[in-house]
């Protein structure tokens, strides 16, 4: 079955899979992209497996950038933090997304085909995600797989819960043998590690207490970091300042409020934590290109 994508992240920015259960760790999401928002930074602990469908997928990490088209792949990796939205040319962007638990492949916690066949993905820290393309023939096995997915997906006939799992584990097996070379290449580094494990405790506190009045110090506080660490921190991993980081993310917040609320401008200003409406009105011009008001009304750019 095919699920239409209901995103929806916890107070430290883990997305909430509620089509993932516990007697069936898989599922498959039928999801729309938009150029400006997207789905922002976020982390789970499934695995996840997208299949671009329409438009441009650009989807980035801490350590890097990928520019999906359509029928490209790519997995990502489990905890690592990424976002997802359409690119500059393209508006919006349709992709599959399959998110499932490594048990669901392994059989149980501990088991040999955990130690032989998922550690090697789930242990190698710089594999935060791999790309397949449509136009490279090595790639094509996995793409096969995972087409096969999505038409299991959608024929929803009986034993299809059997087919799946077989279909997703011949994709694990091309995973292995594409990422092999990689891997044996790319041991992962303690500074990575800690890089990691502090950026996702800043961004859990920025999406918790956006908006309320906070500063880079408290963002630095709660990974137990100096201030300049926080900085430096959000400089190698994303790119960006944290102020930076915390006003777009408002802007993002604001934008979905606008989208799918009735709230006033003012209203929604003072709930993204903005210190007037003024400036928060100059700041998302400066992001979406057009008023508050213009993109509640469908005039984004």
């Amino acid at each position: 079955m095919i699920y239409t994508d209901e995103f929806r992240l916890n107070e430290n920015r883990q997305e909430i899979l509620t089509s993932l259960s516990d007697d069936f760790p898989y599922t498959c999401l039928d999801v729309t992209l938009d150029r400006l928002i997207g789905r922002s930074w976020h982390w789970h602990t499934a695995l996840e497996l997208d299949y671009v469908a329409s438009g441009n997928m650009c989807l980035q990490t801490p350590e890097h950038t990928f520019l999906l088209k359509p029928g490209d792949a790519i997995f990502i990796n489990t905890q690592v933090i990424h976002d997802a939205r359409s690119d500059e040319d393209s508006k919006t962007c349709r992709l599959y997304a399959q998110m499932f638990d490594s048990v669901f492949l392994s059989g149980m916690y501990g088991s040999r085909l955990e130690r032989k066949y998922l550690r090697p993905i789930l242990d190698c820290a710089p594999l935060d995600a791999w790309v397949f393309r449509a136009g490279n023939p090595p790639d094509f096995p996995a793409i096969s797989a995972i087409l096969k997915l999505i038409h299991l997906n959608h024929a929803g006939n009986f034993g299809e819960e059997f087919a799946i799992r077989s279909a997703l584990s011949e994709f694990w097996c091309t995973l292995l043998g594409s990422t092999s070379h990689f891997r044996s290449e790319n041991l992962p580094s303690g500074s990575q590690t800690a890089d990691s494990e502090r950026l996702r405790s800043m961004v859990s506190f920025v999406h918790a207490h956006y908006m309320e009045d906070i500063t880079v110090r408290d963002v630095a506080d709660s990974a137990g970091i100096s201030v300049r660490g926080c900085s430096r921190c959000f400089q190698r991993s994303l790119g960006t300042s944290p102020l930076a980081f915390l006003n777009k993310h408002r802007l993002r917040i604001a934008a979905q409020m606008l989208r799918n609320t009735n709230s006033s401008v003012l209203e929604i200003s003072e709930n993204c934590g903005f210190s007037s409406v003024s400036y928060f009105g100059k700041a998302f011009r400066e992001m979406f290109g057009c008023t508050p008001l213009q993109y509640r009304k469908g005039d984004s750019i």
